[in-house]
């Protein structure tokens, strides 16, 4: 009906817009033209002339076009016409200069098919002052030609003018004024006859431009078609062959041209089978049948090319309609790497779990040995210090017994050498064995009551003899240390004796102070800082930075100089990290150094710590004339040196050289105090103080170990077995001798003498 009534629908048009040379009488508003669209059942448009923005459109339109209306007005006329952005800006100011009003377009609908139609397009205004077009779209895909539907108008017209030529004869005389109207109306029928002749030609006429501009549109579709980087294939649903490719997909086939690929049908490039195992064949007739009822197919795709290679492909598969035969295109894009990316990402996922317990196995199976390690290591360190410190026991030892004779100055000069290396080498032991708990965690700090400036004090003393044989003033400066906090004594101590010593060493004249002061304090914690500043030799820059490391000094030069392992300051910074703090230095070569640490501490409350129950009294005035002593020493040597120091206290000493013999005799004799070997044959020092506190029942004698392991578990399992204290080889004999005093004092302070 369209086809036959398009010469009215130009006079709509015209009647709509008016004439294009003069200007309309009054722009139409927006809720008439809004009403117009919406009611009339043509496909209309109305769009914004500069931009091509969809400004409305009618119920007509959505249906047509199968997006709703809202979705329609946020389109633009280049989201639906299939031609570039450049012909359509072109043909839109055709339309907008009136230049021409009539197009033929390839329109694509919501579901991507592509429809020619007949676009009327003619410039309007509106209140706004914005130019606008106004397009009628007429869907022509299909369309037969409507030369026959004219030739049968206008034999049906002639027919109606003889029937209605012999009704006004027959009622010519009796009506003259009926025969005037069928004369009128004879005239009118010739001249739609007339009319008709004339839509005829303006058809043929339309219909050769249509057929222009058709063939214009395919030789545009053929050009994105055949230039396309996508891999395109044409098929005939009906013989299954294909009927057109570009070149990408001769490419992708790896066909030598693209005549080899037309005839080809899809098995021809297919593997025999698809991934899951399905035959080609079956497969293929599916998809192709989906594609026919439902317009679209898109599928993974198991090629194999005519040299054999097998790839994977992603394909969509389109109807679409081609001067009146269904055909089916389908692009290609090679998918080969992404599946076998895929693939490797799902093997890798499915083996993850297995993977990461053989390395959680592994990880623990190197854990467990380097368990196993730190403990021979430990082993090995703690027999290390046992068997060097039972010599060293032996050589300070003698050299004190030596002294105490009565030596000639140069004896007792020789004696002080021996004395001071033998002291020298304790230290160093002490420093490997201090560096090497460190590192395996092995240390552990205590948290007492302490006194900075009182640990300052302590520290000054331990040197002031060689700071006065050296002629260097020791300046002691603790105005803003606090009066009282909680930590580890012993290890302050330790650090600021190291940087004490070497500040002495390297100083050969001036001064050496030595500051404690509060850098921050809050409710739970407080930063104390520690430094000594020498007027030394200094060290340059470079070496500031390797200082803090094990084994290292300024140059190989300190060394032979000086002396020293280089562990002191490396202790320091690391016992400076366990208590949160940090260790660093400040030097200007020829001038002087300053080393620094830092300690978190926390504040004391409450009075002042009181000496512990647990500890013994100080001798004071008790009379130890009298008391028992059972020494438990299995070598020979310490056994005589440690008899020799217990004579100055005019003492009964008895000797066991096992723990076997040590419980025999706590059994038969009353004794006030026991010094306890610990590492002995047979029987130990700890097995044997836990039977001598069986046996011994409420009686408990005070027993103090000897032993040549100075590791904090040592000292814990000593006091685990029974121990009160802890006296380490080799043992300064004033210590001992202290040591011994203070539990024969504290054993049987009101008892009588023993006899």
């Amino acid at each position: 009906m369209w086809n036959r009534l398009s010469g009215w629908r130009a006079l709509f048009i015209g009647l709509l817009l008016g004439s294009t040379g003069a200007a309309p009488a009054a722009e139409p508003t927006e809720s008439l033209l809004s009403g117009m669209l919406g009611k009339h059942n043509a496909v209309m448009l109305l769009i914004e002339a500069d931009s091509g923005r969809i400004v409305d459109a009618n119920e007509a339109a959505s249906r047509f076009y199968g997006y709703p209306a809202t979705a329609l007005q946020k389109l633009t006329i280049q989201d639906i016409n299939a031609l570039n952005p450049a012909e359509i800006l072109a043909e839109r100011k055709r339309a907008q200069s009136e230049q021409r009003n009539y197009f033929i377009f390839p329109h694509r609908l919501a579901d991507g098919s592509i429809r020619t139609v007949e676009v009327y397009s003619a410039p309007i205004a509106r209140n706004t002052g914005r130019p606008l077009l106004l397009s009628i779209i007429h869907d022509t895909s299909g369309r037969q030609l409507p030369a026959s539907e004219l030739l049968q108008y206008h034999d049906r017209l002639e027919e109606l003018v003889e029937q209605r030529t012999g009704q006004l004869k027959q009622q010519h005389e009796q009506q003259q004024l009926i025969l005037f109207g069928a004369l009128l109306i004879q005239t009118l029928l010739i001249v739609a006859l007339g009319y008709s002749v004339y839509r005829r030609k303006q058809a043929e006429r339309s219909l050769l431009e249509g057929q222009a501009e058709l063939q214009e549109s395919e030789a545009y579709n053929r050009v994105l078609f055949s230039d396309s980087q996508l891999a395109l294939v044409v098929i005939d649903p009906q013989t299954l062959r294909f009927t057109d490719c570009n070149a990408a997909a001769v490419a992708i086939y790896g066909a030598p041209s693209r005549a080899a690929v037309l005839g080809w049908t899809p098995l021809e490039v297919s593997a025999s089978e698809q991934a899951d195992g399905t035959p080609s064949a079956l497969l293929a007739r599916q998809y192709i049948e989906r594609s026919l009822n439902d317009g679209l197919a898109v599928f993974t795709w198991r090629h194999q090319r005519p040299n054999g290679d097998i790839w994977d492909a992603e394909v969509r598969l389109m109807k679409f309609i081609h001067h009146r035969r269904p055909l089916l295109q389908f692009s290609l894009v090679d998918i080969t790497e992404r599946l076998r990316t895929e693939q490797q990402l799902a093997d890798y996922r499915d083996n993850l779990e297995h993977r990461v317990a053989e390395r959680t196995h592994e990880l623990a199976s190197a854990l467990a040995a380097a368990d196993a390690a730190n403990r021979a290591k430990s082993t090995f360190l703690a027999n290390m210090s046992h068997e060097i410190r039972t010599p060293l026991n032996g050589i300070m030892g003698t050299v004190y017994l030596l002294c105490r004779d009565n030596p000639t100055p140069e004896q007792e000069r020789r004696l002080q050498v021996v004395d001071s290396a033998t002291r020298h080498l304790l230290g160093i032991l002490n420093d490997i064995l201090d560096i090497s708990r460190i590192e395996a965690d092995k240390l552990l700090l205590d948290e007492t009551e302490l006194h900075p400036a009182e640990i300052v004090r302590e520290a000054v003393a331990l040197f002031a003899d060689k700071a006065a044989e050296k002629h260097i003033e020791l300046r002691v400066d603790t105005g803003n240390a606090p009066a009282r906090l909680l930590g580890d004594p012993v290890r302050l101590k330790q650090a600021l004796i190291n940087y004490l010593g070497n500040a002495l060493k390297f100083t050969e004249r001036g001064h050496i102070r030595i500051g404690c002061r509060t850098l921050e304090s809050s409710g739970n914690s407080i930063l104390v800082r520690f430094e000594v500043e020498d007027t030394g030799i200094g060290i340059e820059p470079e070496a500031l930075a390797r200082l803090f490391s094990p084994f290292e000094q300024a140059d190989n030069s300190t060394t032979r100089r000086f002396g020293g392992t280089g562990l002191g300051l490396a202790i320091t910074r690391r016992l400076a990290a366990l208590m949160q703090g940090e260790a660093g230095a400040e030097s200007t070569p020829g001038k002087g150094s300053t080393f620094w640490f830092t300690a978190r501490l926390a504040p004391a409350t409450g009075s002042p710590a009181q000496p512990a129950a647990s500890l013994p009294p100080a001798p004071g005035s008790v009379p130890l004339t009298g008391r028992r002593l059972l020494l438990v020493e299995d070598e020979p040597v310490n056994r005589e040196i440690a008899l020799g120091i217990l004579e100055e206290l005019a003492i009964s000493v008895d000797s066991a050289g096992n723990g076997d013999e040590a419980v025999r005799l706590s059994e038969q004799a009353d004794y006030d105090l026991i010094l306890m070997d610990i590492r002995m044959p047979g029987m130990d020092g700890l097995a044997a103080t836990r039977l001598i506190r069986h046996r011994t029942g409420s009686r408990q004698v005070p027993i103090v170990a000897l032993t040549a392991n100075n590791f904090a578990a040592d000292r814990e399992e000593c006091l685990a077995a029974g121990m009160n204290d802890f006296v380490s080889k080799p043992f300064d004999p004033d210590l001992l001798l202290a040591t011994v005093r203070q539990w024969l004092a504290a054993a049987r302070p009101e008892s009588q003498p023993a006899g």
